[in-house]
């Protein structure tokens, strides 16, 4: 969630999180030095955003905005809306992009420290142990979860294959009796499904990409693959109207950039394809391109088309 202070008085709030008394704590301390909430921007249909509310908006003149319209498919629809902070040369956007922090947020930190370790482990019967380095590692691990689902680093010793026989061997090989107690403390009462191989740093450092600005794997592949030529306009359309210096995504840290870092992270949806330097590896996006395939022969999504945009600056 971001607050954006109006020029006009009030406070702009942009992709709202639940209202749980954290976070009303400290929404009242913000309103306290600088004035009460008096706009609330829910700008995507994703389920965890919600829905663009409203067209006739009194603070467009400082936040001006653009609309990804809704990408439809039978499970539902993908809209985005994106709004260019004038004051502070920053543009706020919601799942669009991303940039990856290399050490963990220090919110993960200071709550609750399991998660970091719990994904600090390649194998079951790893001892954790709390250190800077294994935080640092359960986080990047974290990452590679949260942006592919299953990178190529990412063995299942026994994949679910849709028996019961199949589950069975699934859950049997998840809860390892080696596991020692440290282990099982950490949650999941010692599940533990996978193994990392070692290659897992390079698919980390291949996908955060120095923290550029990247379109989300899961959002790339799924999503905004169905219409590249509506993608492509709507990056050009905001890379030409708004001159930011900074994005501030709803999800992991904010990014030094400008319009053009950010038509770079639309690549994927351009006439070269992934064929670019510093494309995601083929190899990680594997299991959603599987899935993909898997939705589009069951009539969920629509095939994904080629783009038709050869004047494209991403060609």
């Amino acid at each position: 969630m971001t607050v954006v202070k109006l020029e006009s008085g009030g406070l702009f709030v942009y992709a709202p999180i639940a209202p749980t008394v954290e976070c009303l704590r400290l929404l009242t301390e913000i309103e306290a030095e600088h004035g009460a909430v008096t706009h609330i921007l829910l700008p995507t249909l994703a389920i965890e955003h919600k829905s663009f509310a409203a067209e006739s908006v009194p603070w467009a003149s400082q936040l001006p905005y653009r609309t990804l319209e809704p990408l439809r498919e039978k499970v539902g629809a993908f809209q985005e809306v994106v709004v260019f902070d004038r004051p502070s040369g920053t543009l706020l956007v919601t799942d669009l992009v991303c940039s990856l922090p290399s050490e963990p947020p220090a919110v993960l930190v200071a709550n609750d420290l399991r998660a970091l370790l719990y994904h600090s482990r390649d194998e079951p019967t790893d001892v954790p142990v709390d250190t800077p380095e294994a935080r640092a590692i359960g986080w990047k691990k974290i990452c590679l979860f949260a942006c592919y689902f299953q990178s190529s680093p990412l063995v299942v010793p026994a994949e679910p294959d849709g028996t019961l026989a199949g589950a069975a061997r699934f859950f049997r090989a998840a809860f390892s009796p080696d596991m020692p107690a440290a282990g099982r403390v950490l949650g999941w009462a010692g599940f533990f499904a996978w193994r990392w191989r070692p290659e897992w740093r390079g698919a980390f450092d291949a996908l955060r990409g120095g923290g550029r600005p990247f379109v989300p794997p899961i959002l790339q592949e799924l999503v905004l693959s169905r219409e590249p030529d509506r993608v492509l306009s709507f990056a050009e359309r905001v890379a030409n109207d708004f001159k930011f210096t900074s994005i501030l995504p709803a999800h992991f840290e904010p990014v030094v950039a400008g319009p053009r870092e950010w038509l770079d992270a639309f690549r994927p949806f351009g006439p070269t394809g992934i064929n670019y330097p510093g494309a995601l590896p083929e190899a990680d996006l594997g299991f959603l391109r599987q899935f993909e395939r898997q939705l589009v022969d069951s009539g969920t999504i629509r095939p994904r088309v080629r783009p038709q945009l050869p004047s494209s600056p991403l060609a």
